[in-house]
C-alpha cells in the first residue's frame, strides 16, 4: 500500500513538472518585448517580463520627441531657427534647411570708373569696372594725315613728292596691322588727286588723272580688293572728290561726287556686286529710321536714330545739351553732353570745363573724369564707344569706354 502511494505521489510530481515545464502543453513561439508589451508568445498569448523601453527619435523643428515604434510623442518641437533671407538665398532654418519665401535679390549699384556692378545689401560683384581709357595716338604724329576708323582701328596716310603713297593701318596700341601702297608716279603732270573715305565695313581709295578717268577701289577690312573701277566723271579731283555714304543699309553703299552730288555708282557689300539705284533705293527704304521732329518751340534733334536707352541728344535753345525720348519728354539737360555710345555711356557737363561720364540710367559712374573744353562722340561711321575731348590748350584725345 505505502508503495503504491509512493508510485502515486512521484507520478503525480512528474506531471506537474512536466506541466511547469510545458505551460500549456506546447513549445512557445517568443515575440520580442516592445515598448508596448512585454516578450509575448504568438500561440497563447503568455507574457514574460517587462515591456521595452521606447526607441525615442528625436525631437525635430516641426515634430516633438516620438517613438518609432509606438508613435508616442514626448515634449514639444523645438521650431525653426530660422536665418533670415539673403540676396541669394530664401529665408532658412539652420537646424532642418527648411526655406520659407523667396530671395530677396540683389540690389545693384550700377558700375563706375573705380568699381565693378556692386549689390548695395551683400556687396557681391558682377562684371569688371568701367574700363575708361584715354589713347595714345602719338604713333600717328608723322603721317601727312590720320583717322581713327572705329574702337580698334586708325589709318595713316603718308605720301613722298612723286605721288607715290601708303596708307597704314593700326590698331589702338599702335602695332602696324596693314600696309598700302599706291604708286601715282606713272602719271606724272597728268596727276589730279586722291581721295580715301572710311565707312564702318570699308574704305574707298579713289586716284584720278587730268582729263581722264577717276580710278576707284573698294576695300573691306580683311584689306580683300571689292570692286575698281574707272569713273568718267568730268571735273573730278582738283576742288572734287569721291566720297560715299556711311549708313549701313543693308550693306550698300552709294559712291558720289562730294561737290556736285552727283552719283558715280552703287555697291553692295554683301553680294559684292555693283547694283542699279533701284536696289539701292529699296535697301534704303527697308533700314530706313526717320528721326523724331518736335515742335519749333521744344526741342531739336541732333541724332540719327535713338541711342541704346531710347535718347536723342537734343537742344531747346542751343545753350543747353541733353536727352529727349521719341515723345518729345525730357529726361535731362546739361550745358553739354554727348551722344550715347554703343556701350550705353555718355559725357555731360553743367560748368563747361569738367565732364562726368553717365551710364543709360543717367547715373553718375565718373565724375569729373575729363577735363575738357567740349567734347563729342566719334561718329564718323555712325557707331563705336570713343569720344573725342577738345582740351583747353586746343588740342584734342580720343577717349574709349567700354
Amino acid at each position: 500500500m505505502k508503495r503504491d502511494m509512493k508510485k502515486t505521489i512521484i507520478c503525480i510530481t512528474a506531471a506537474l513538472a512536466a506541466v511547469a515545464l510545458l505551460g500549456c502543453g506546447h513549445e512557445h513561439e517568443w515575440e520580442e518585448a516592445t515598448c508596448k508589451k512585454p516578450k509575448t508568445c504568438s500561440i497563447c498569448g503568455e507574457t514574460e517580463g517587462k515591456p521595452a523601453d521606447h526607441e525615442w527619435e528625436e525631437a525635430t523643428c516641426e515634430k516633438p520627441k516620438t517613438c518609432k515604434v509606438c508613435h508616442k510623442t514626448e515634449g514639444e518641437p523645438l521650431g525653426h531657427e530660422w536665418v533670415e533671407a539673403t540676396c541669394e538665398e530664401p529665408k532658412t532654418c539652420s537646424r532642418c534647411g527648411a526655406t520659407e519665401g523667396e530671395p530677396l535679390g540683389h540690389d545693384w549699384q550700377a558700375a563706375t570708373v573705380d568699381a565693378p556692378k556692386t549689390c548695395k545689401n551683400c556687396g557681391a560683384t558682377e562684371g569688371d569696372p568701367i574700363d575708361l581709357k584715354i589713347l595714345d595716338l602719338s604713333f600717328l604724329d608723322a603721317a601727312n594725315w590720320s583717322s581713327v576708323i572705329n574702337d580698334d582701328l586708325c589709318v595713316a596716310e603718308y605720301e613722298n613728292p612723286q605721288h607715290d603713297f601708303w596708307y597704314e593701318f593700326y590698331n589702338m596700341d599702335g602695332e602696324l596691322l596693314h600696309e598700302m601702297e599706291v604708286d601715282c608716279r606713272l602719271s606724272g603732270s597728268n596727276y589730279a588727286g586722291k581721295s580715301f573715305c572710311t565707312t564702318d565695313d570699308c574704305f574707298m581709295i579713289a586716284t584720278g588723272e587730268k582729263g581722264k578717268t577717276a580710278t576707284i577701289r573698294l576695300y573691306d577690312y580683311d584689306y580683300n580688293l571689292l570692286i575698281e573701277k574707272d569713273i568718267k566723271a568730268g571735273k573730278l579731283f582738283g576742288d572734287q572728290f569721291p566720297t560715299m555714304d556711311y549708313g549701313n543699309l543693308s550693306g550698300c553703299k552709294r559712291i558720289y561726287n562730294d561737290t556736285t552730288n552727283e552719283t558715280l555708282l552703287y555697291f553692295n557689300l554683301v553680294s559684292k556686286q555693283e547694283i542699279d539705284e533701284g536696289a539701292y533705293t529699296r535697301a534704303a527704304e527697308e533700314n530706313n529710321y526717320t528721326p523724331p521732329i518736335y515742335a519749333e518751340d521744344t526741342y531739336r534733334c541732333c541724332d540719327e536714330e535713338p541711342a541704346v536707352n531710347g535718347y536723342f541728344v537734343s537742344t531747346p535753345d542751343d545753350s543747353s545739351w541733353g536727352y529727349v525720348d521719341e515723345d518729345g519728354n525730357e529726361i535731362a539737360m546739361y550745358k553739354d553732353a554727348t551722344s550715347y555710345s554703343d556701350s550705353g555711356y555718355a559725357f555731360v557737363t553743367n560748368d563747361g570745363s569738367s565732364y562726368d561720364l553717365i551710364d543709360a540710367e543717367q547715373n553718375v559712374v565718373g565724375e569729373g573724369v575729363v577735363k575738357a573744353t567740349s567734347m563729342y562722340r566719334h561718329v564718323a561711321n555712325g557707331h563705336g564707344n570713343l569720344f573725342v575731348a577738345e582740351l583747353r590748350d586746343g588740342t584734342y584725345e580720343y577717349i574709349l569706354v567700354q
